[in-house]
């Protein structure tokens, strides 16, 4: 349809190529900002000698103190919550249009 209106290919891609793939660019950055917070955690959690919130909890949960691993766990949980709230707002912003099911 573009070529029948002699579209400028700049028009093509930022005008339409790029915003029918950004609902799927997202959603790849949504799975990947989750997996990248377990990644580094369990990363942490292996290495066991980097200041970490994954050696945080590990080193607390080691010596009893159940309350501060929960605390870590709970920041954690917090962390990934702050990255799907600011990647729903960047859907919201930049795709009005779209419409998650």
């Amino acid at each position: 349809m573009s070529k029948t209106y002699h579209a400028r290919w700049w028009n093509v891609w930022f005008g339409i190529a790029l915003p029918s793939a950004l609902p799927y660019l997202l959603a790849g950055l949504r799975l990947a900002a989750g997996r990248a917070l377990v990644g580094a955690v369990v990363a942490e959690y292996l290495l066991g000698n980097i200041g970490g919130l994954g050696y945080f909890i590990v080193f607390n949960s080691r010596s009893f103190h159940q309350n501060a691993a929960a605390v870590g766990a709970l920041m954690l949980a917090l962390i990934g919550v702050v990255i799907n709230f600011s990647l729903d707002a960047a859907m919201r912003r930049f795709l009005p249009w779209y419409r998650r099911a």
